[in-house]
């Protein structure tokens, strides 16, 4: 939700008639965090987990 987040005020930034921000973005820094904050959110998926709720939802019931 917070990457999401980011993106959208990205977007707003990059968007020369959506607003007029002063000091002007540093773009980088805000790409950078998105990316951060995605990076993170991958690296707390648990396979595992993800893999049996995704056989659930296909089969509707837990796999082996």
């Amino acid at each position: 939700m917070a990457a999401e987040a980011t993106l959208g005020c990205l977007q707003s930034a990059l968007d020369p008639e959506a607003i007029k921000v002063q000091p002007d973005v540093y773009f980088p820094h805000v790409v950078g965090l998105a990316r951060e904050l995605v990076s993170e959110s991958i690296r707390r998926l648990d396979y595992f987990r993800l893999r049996k709720l995704v056989h659930e939802s296909i089969y509707g019931r837990k796999p082996y």
